[in-house]
């Protein structure tokens, strides 16, 4: 065979030919045919030559000679292809193809197609070379005719390939000359096209910057190929070298960015999976398999993702709809396949490969009781070839998958089993309660064989946090955050150390060299178990709720889960000497910024306090700190003036501040009652205070003196004053059997101008100050009377019409337009705002925007509603076209992780900024980051044409 190929390529390149011509055509020959034969997928001829910079008649010309060992089909667009891979092996192996001319350098041949590829990027790549019509618009907006016209076939080749060309081209050699200059000017010029540095940093650096900008902004990307341009480097660390080379290419309409990180974290990638999820690692550690133990999360569906990058490798489904049942734990099995348990007590073994699944066992123990808070282990591996379950408070069942026959084992002396864990030598360690004392936990470690217990700790806590390692070493916490080490086989036990504020979970490394803590503020912490030193890894996004952490088989990668819908991936060899500089330890209440948009409030809770701290949103540090007292805050809210900042918590008071000073101004007292519900008139001069024994206390707060007081016999839900500060409306609950009762007050004289019954009550949940509504001219009042429904009272015929329907919620906020003529309802949960015609008493209309809403107001001119969550417009959001070549006022608005302008996805958030803490003021939203406080977002507000949305 190698004699026959040499043949026909002597024939076909030297036979009969000058040595100057046979040279000519070797060269070519190695050139192209040596190009072929390293190609990574086919190309047709018009292809290859714009690749390599050649016409297409020379193309053809150097290869016409080779259809003996080429197929060269005559269709343009058909590709080249080898007839045997024999000739592909044959030369690129010097020993078989013997004569120089015709060997082919496969190091080389790569070298120069990286060469090409880096070239052709670099003329052809450009912004939004798909003409997508917005920043958020899928890829599948464009479909495979669009992406062939705008991207030919070579650019598509090279961007599938450049890389593995150049990881196989040789390190040093002439080939490579030049080329690490020609890839960090890729990486500074054409990075951010290539996905839809300084001079000086190494081309290691840069690449490692570009994997690591790539990893943690993949789920906008992939979502939205124009997010590279606005997302990702928005939230990309502030010394990331991509960051740096591309911050001149932000939109133009964004116009504040927030504080980033200053380097890359060791939290590498965050996926988004199902609502509270669970998470193992496969024996390899290639797979992480995630699934939810929530009953209304896709139940019985289980996510596959590639654990080096993060992509979604599979996702397996069990059963049909109507039978799928929760899971409520997995693990992997030795040979990598899948254990699952679902909540009726059936376990489940499932192949990566295939996909088939089978129920191995049912236990027969009915409802298996979902772990609270990720706190109790419920299926583990043994080093006996079985899986232990944990059927009951204190009853384990063992099953071989080998046998397929399960034993029962049982914790005497002990109520309830809080977690377990397999340990070598077929034994579990456990934490147990006592029947004698249901606050004292044993940490035991249970011979599976002979069913004998040792007690390794007592504690005097509900939950044992503890874990094991492979090596036999037991680690434990105490709830001052103190960490124990245990040697099982010496007996031997040592203190490692303390995570301040105490610990919420626990993970030993394989082999037991490394353990990371958890604190109960999120913190994570790395410890070296020999030489007992620590290092600090990073913040998980919920820094409350621990639901599962769980350590790669190698040691490298640790993942952890929070109660919403996010998995962390951690490099466990990425450390820190410090935490960063503001961990935020408390819990938001309310974020909220002042009428002037001059300052943002942000009111925490520590514990049982609280505090409300005051931001300047040009600066990312409080510049107030205002203690709310031994109690958390119920209710807060601005002067219209903002001038003064009220709140009321667990007391009969309002605590009052001046916001110029920052002391607190007054205790207005509410007196016998607990103060329920509070009301700033227009003015800022007047506040009233409902409590929960029916008493309105309207005050002056210049005088600082109670100018009247107004009477409901039951607790006051709710109030507002009317737009002119002339008239009050309260409602008040009665009981769970009879209607609420609204009134509507002359603030002048004190009298009750109106006084009436629902037809039917609210609970009281469903009542504030935002769902209860007085029309400009003082006429209407719109309030809940039931989960579907909201009422309105006439105050002049003295007459009740209910609205009803499926899209009102008890959670919905309602608002007047300005001429009293239109109500406007929008839900949290019905996130399609309304608008009702008044004296119709009939809907006119539903805007097909989709937004969560709270304290909603028409605009001056009615052209939209403004929310915490942004505007939405009225006048365009309910039009089928929009004439996109016209300008138009930006409406800019957030919902579920994204900013849009109008009813165009713009620019997806940070997955560290809590969805539900937003704040908005004129085109500047102010988001809550779970890690590090209030960072901001400034959006423009004036003219946005079409092409500055497709540009930027």
């Amino acid at each position: 065979l190698d004699e026959m190929y040499m043949h026909v390529l002597k024939q076909a390149m030297t036979a009969g030919r000058s040595a100057a011509d046979a040279a000519q055509l070797c060269d070519r020959f190695k050139h192209l045919v040596g190009s072929i034969v390293v190609l990574l997928d086919q190309l047709p001829i018009l292809a290859l030559a714009q690749l390599l910079s050649m016409t297409p008649t020379l193309v053809d010309a150097g290869l016409r000679r080779l259809h003996s060992v080429l197929n060269i089909p005559p269709e343009e667009a058909s590709p080249i292809r080898m007839l045997h891979p024999s000739f592909h092996d044959f030369v690129l192996d010097e020993s078989r193809c013997k004569d120089q001319r015709f060997c082919v350098d496969e190091k080389d041949a790569h070298g120069k197609l990286a060469r090409h590829c880096l070239r052709v990027m670099s003329s052809m790549l450009r912004r939004n070379i798909c003409r997508l019509r917005t920043p958020g618009s899928p890829p599948q907006d464009v479909d495979q005719g669009g992406i062939d016209r705008y991207v030919p076939k070579h650019l598509q080749y090279t961007c599938l390939y450049w890389v593995d060309h150049l990881a196989r081209s040789r390190p040093h050699g002439h080939t490579r000359s030049g080329l690490d200059t020609e890839v960090r000017s890729f990486f500074q010029k054409d990075f951010l096209h290539w996905l839809e540095p300084d001079e000086q940093q190494g081309t290691e650096l840069l690449v490692e910057d570009a994997r690591r900008f790539i990893l943690f902004n993949r789920a906008g990307i992939e979502e939205a190929p124009l997010q590279p341009y606005s997302s990702a480097l928005v939230f990309s660390p502030s010394e990331s070298l991509i960051r740096k080379c591309y911050m001149d290419q932000l939109p133009t309409w964004l116009t504040t960015v927030p504080a980033v990180e200053r380097t890359w974290s060791a939290c590498f990638q965050t996926l988004e999976t199902s609502f509270q999820p669970i998470v193992a690692f496969s024996p390899n550690g290639k797979y992480l398999a995630s699934t939810s133990d929530y009953p209304h999360s896709s139940p019985g569906q289980i996510q596959i993702w590639e654990a080096a990058t993060g992509g979604l490798h599979s996702t397996i489904v069990g059963g049909s709809q109507r039978d799928r049942h929760v899971y409520v734990a997995l693990t992997f099995l030795p040979d990598g396949s899948l254990a699952v348990l679902s909540e009726n007590g059936e376990l489940w073994v499932w192949e990566l490969i295939t996909g088939a699944g089978r129920c191995v066992a049912d236990l027969k123990v009915g409802a298996i009781a979902r772990p609270p808070d990720g706190k109790r282990s419920v299926l583990s591996v043994t080093s006996m070839d079985e899986l232990a379950v944990l059927c009951g408070d204190s009853v384990i069942r063992l099953w071989s998958w080998e046998t397929e026959a399960s034993s029962e084992i049982s914790i005497p002396g002990h109520a309830k089993v809080d977690k377990f864990e397999c340990f070598s030598q077929e034994r579990l360690v456990l934490s147990a309660v006592r029947d004698d004392d249901s606050t004292t936990s044993d940490l035991i470690l249970f011979d599976c064989r002979s069913s004998a217990i040792q007690t390794v700790t007592t504690l005097n806590t509900w939950t044992l946090r503890f874990t094991v390692s492979s090596n036999d070493i037991i680690a434990w916490s105490t709830e001052n955050g103190q960490i124990w080490l245990f040697d099982s086989i010496t007996g031997a036990l040592s203190e490692l150390g303390v995570h301040n504020g105490g610990v919420s979970a626990l993970a030993l490394c394989p082999g037991g060299r490394n353990l990371v803590s958890r604190g109960q503020n999120g913190t994570l912490i790395l410890w070296n178990v020999a030489g007992k030193s620590q290092a600090f890894l990073g913040t998980c996004l919920d820094r409350c709720r621990c639901r599962s952490i769980a350590i790669s088989p190698n040691g490298k990668q640790l993942a952890t889960t929070t109660s919403l819908t996010e998995v962390q991936l951690w490099d466990l060899t990425s450390t820190k000497a410090q935490p960063d500089s503001r961990v935020v330890v408390s819990e938001l209440l309310e974020l909220l910024f002042s009428p002037c948009g001059s300052v943002v409030a942000a009111v925490l809770q520590r514990g049982r306090a609280s505090e409300v701290e005051m931001y300047d949103p040009t600066k990312h540090q409080p510049i107030l700190t205002l203690a709310g007292g031994p109690w958390p805050l119920s209710l807060s809210m601005f002067s219209p003036d903002s001038q003064s900042f009220a709140a009321i918590g667990d007391s009969e008071a309002v605590r009052l501040w001046d916001l110029q000073t920052g002391k607190c101004a007054s205790f207005l007292s509410s007196e016998r009652g607990y103060a329920s519900t509070l009301a700033f008139a227009s003015d800022g001069n007047r506040l009233a205070l409902g409590n929960a024994t029916g008493n309105i206390r309207v005050w002056d707060l210049k005088a600082g003196t109670m100018v009247y007081e107004l009477k409901h016999s039951h607790r006051v839900l709710a109030m507002i004053f009317s737009s002119d500060g002339e008239r009050l409306a309260s409602i008040a609950a009665t009981s769970s059997e009879e209607p609420d009762v609204v009134a509507l007050w002359n603030t002048t004289s004190k009298q009750q101008l109106y006084h009436a019954k629902q037809s039917s009550a609210a609970t009281p949940r469903a009542i504030t100050k935002h769902k209860l509504a007085i029309s400009p001219n003082n006429r209407y009042l719109v309030c809940p009377s039931s989960k579907d429904t909201f009422t309105i009272h006439d105050t002049q015929t003295q007459q009740q019409n209910s609205l009803s329907s499926d899209r009102h919620h008890w959670d919905s906020n309602v608002v007047f337009s300005r001429d009293s003529k239109v109500v406007a309802f929008m839900s949290n949960f019905l996130p399609e705002p309304e608008l009702w015609d008044i004296e119709m008493v009939q809907r006119v209309r539903t805007l097909p925007i989709r937004m969560r809403c709270h304290k909603p107001s028409f605009s001056a001119d009615g052209d939209y509603l403004e929310t915490k969550y942004g505007q939405v417009s009225i006048s365009c959001a309910g039009k089928a076209s929009r004439d996109d070549s016209k300008p138009t006022l930006s409406r800019w608005r957030y919902f579920e992780g994204w900013m849009w302008e109008g009813s165009r996805k713009m620019m997806k958030i940070s997955q560290g900024f809590d969805p539900y803490r937003v704040a908005h003021h004129d085109g500047l939203f102010a988001f809550w980051d779970r890690i590090h406080g209030v960072r901001y977002l400034g959006f423009i507000q004036g003219e946005v044409m079409a092409n500055d949305i497709q540009e930027n």
